[in-house]
């Protein structure tokens, strides 16, 4: 018989995709308002997909926010709607100006809320499902893809991030929780 019981909290990482820089401005401060303060980021041209350009434009860049707190991971779905309600706020003629991507970075795993369903989402409630985004290999000390990664999310740079996040983490959760990586 298992027990039930809560994991330890999450690192919050957002991901943030737009070309207006003073939108992404705006919304890092409501962000850290809620969130906390950034303690890493990562900012890279988006040119991975075609899929935002119709409605965003070109010359997209996607940027990872890591934040200080530590969030209970059940809290996600309130995150990602959180995130649908700041991209209406800043819309304009019904066209997002800026794409706000949650996730929570684990020892075991990276994810990432969604409200679009496939056959490897979860869904949590709310209209969320989570994406299961990286996993942690033990053997190669490393988040690893997935066949469904996102290609952004499988660039070697994003990868060495969050696993430097992770160590970050790593030592906190031990400190605070007495968790092992």
């Amino acid at each position: 018989m298992s027990t039930l019981s809560q994991p330890p909290r999450a690192v919050v990482v957002i991901g943030i995709l737009s070309h207006d820089e003073a939108v992404a401005r705006r919304v890092r401060g409501i962000i850290e308002r809620r969130y906390g303060t950034i303690t890493h980021t990562l900012s890279y041209p988006f040119s991975h997909s075609a899929y935002y350009e119709a409605e965003m434009g070109g010359g997209l860049v996607k940027t990872l926010w890591v934040f200080d707190k530590l969030m209970r991971r059940e809290r996600i779905v309130d995150m990602k709607r959180f995130a649908v309600k700041l991209e209406r706020r800043f819309s304009r003629d019904n066209k997002r100006v800026i794409n706000i991507d949650p996730g929570l970075l684990t020892l075991e795993n990276f994810i990432l809320a969604t409200g679009k369903n496939f056959s490897h989402r979860v869904y949590l409630g709310r209209g969320v499902y989570v994406d299961l985004t990286l996993i942690y290999s033990s053997a190669e000390k490393r988040y690893g893809t997935l066949p469904w990664t996102y290609p952004d999310f499988s660039l070697e740079p994003v990868i060495a991030f969050l696993n430097g996040v992770r160590k970050d983490n790593a030592s906190r959760l031990k400190h605070r929780y007495g968790v092992t990586a």
